[in-house]
């Protein structure tokens, strides 16, 4: 996990330091006490924290940052994670169900990685004629993840494709062929002025507003009412 500094070495040397001893910034003491860290690689102006296969980034890096800022030599170099603190948002792509896409986020990278042709072919499967592609395809929240984007990416990439053998794949594009799929229409529906009054909440009257139809003249009065 990358951690920038604001400030680079001065020596303009790198270290990899594995263990706790004399002689070592004090900052990399404190870090290499948490439990769960491995290894600290300083060189320039970044720290990279190597963690111990058995521990989550959720919960070692939360005690790195905190560690960070509260250790004197950090805080003399305002020692920062980078933008995203190791936070990746995970999504995968859908269509009826079946996953053919992944994305990760952060603040300021994205990656994307298409799942196994099976999958992409499964998702071909299952669209009929008439299927609005658009409506029907949709991109499922996984929740956020922490680590490097490839390590993250491999990790979801594991997950989704064990979850979805061949048999369960076979059995949704089964399933989208059977069932028949309708886009929902709109619906409008005039109020009158005075009903647009009574209402007290004014999510109740954006609502009403939302679902007005193109107004003609007669709905003069309340055009005028909402934009008092």
């Amino acid at each position: 996990m990358k951690i920038v500094l604001n400030e680079k070495r001065q020596d303009n040397k790198s270290n990899t330091y594995t263990s706790i001893q004399d002689g070592q910034p004090h900052f990399i003491n404190d870090i290499l006490a948490i439990e769960g860290v491995k290894s600290i690689f300083h060189v320039m102006d970044f720290l990279a924290v190597d963690k111990k296969p058995k521990f989550d980034w959720e919960e070692v890096l939360p005690q790195v940052t905190a560690t960070l800022k509260e250790d004197e030599a950090a805080t003399a170099n305002e020692a920062v994670p980078d933008e995203h603190f190791g936070e990746v948002k995970t999504e995968v792509l859908k269509f009826k169900g079946i996953p053919y896409q992944i994305k990760l986020t952060t603040n300021t990278e994205e990656k994307r990685k298409q799942l196994p042709e099976i999958f992409v072919d499964s998702m071909l499967a299952a669209q009929k004629d008439e299927d609005n592609i658009v409506f029907l395809r949709k991109w499922e929240d996984l929740g956020v993840r922490y680590g490097e984007l490839d390590e993250v990416m491999a990790e979801v990439f594991e997950e989704i494709t064990a979850v979805y053998p061949e048999s369960t794949l076979k059995q949704l594009v089964e399933e989208a062929l059977a069932t028949d799929v309708v886009i929902p229409e709109k619906s409008y529906q005039h109020v009158t002025l005075e009903t647009y009054q009574s209402a007290k909440d004014w999510k109740d009257k954006l609502r009403m507003l939302k679902s007005f139809p193109t107004p003609t003249k007669t709905d003069f009065p309340i055009i005028r009412g909402s934009i008092k």
